[in-house]
């Protein structure tokens, strides 16, 4: 009796386990974020190869989980750091599947911009979809279709016929980003650095002499 218990149970939990898994109760609410905020919000912009994946049990946020590790080959920071691994929330394991509604997955031999937020959250990408770049046979791919162009920060995405943004072209286009919000992040540090003038607010002694 107690070994059918045991099996009702686990049977239970494992089809409470898959309603939860296949429930939206992940289900994210994104903005629609422009290039400079993207590289604004990220702690990190980085252009890498994954040279493995591997998914099981772990922790997520401090509760048990399925997880995805990513190991990146080739990598290089055009802001921040570049990590050499990367812990996504969801993935299969023990016939489980747990995902994040719109978080993108990663392969091996994947070639990949990334911006990536730091420290522990719910999902590395800033932006979710919207931070990550899959760079493949000379063009720029979000969301499975190519960059064009970039537009007063915008990032445009293909229609019928448009021709593809080159990869050069895109990420020279992330890089003046990053310098643009280098230089504002100087200047403002600048600009609290300045002591104030006495007298500036106009009742001082000295200011109405």
């Amino acid at each position: 009796m107690a070994s059918w218990k045991a099996s009702l149970g686990l049977g239970v939990a494992g089809l409470l386990g898959a309603l939860l898994v296949t429930a939206p109760a992940r289900a994210t609410s994104v903005e629609s974020l422009p290039l400079p905020r993207l590289v604004r919000e990220a702690e990190a912009i980085v252009q890498a190869r994954v040279l493995k994946t591997t998914t099981g049990w772990g922790q997520h946020l401090e509760r048990r989980a399925i997880v995805t590790q990513v190991v990146f080959g080739e990598a290089q920071a055009l802001k921040g750091t570049a990590p050499r691994t990367l812990q996504l929330f969801g993935g299969e394991a023990d016939g489980l599947r747990m995902t994040l509604a719109g978080q993108p997955t990663l392969a091996a031999g994947d070639d990949v911009l990334l911006f990536l937020h730091g420290g522990a959250v719910e999902c590395p990408f800033v932006g979710v979809w919207q931070g990550v770049y899959l760079l493949k046979d000379g063009v720029v791919l979000r969301e499975g279709r190519a960059v064009v162009d970039v537009v007063q920060g915008e990032v445009c995405l293909a229609r019928d016929g448009e021709q593809p943004m080159s990869i050069g072209a895109f990420l020279d286009e992330v890089r003046r980003a990053v310098a643009r919000e280098s230089a504002e992040a100087q200047a403002s540090e600048r600009a609290r650095e300045v002591p104030a003038k006495p007298g500036v607010c106009g009742t001082c002694p000295e200011e109405r002499k």
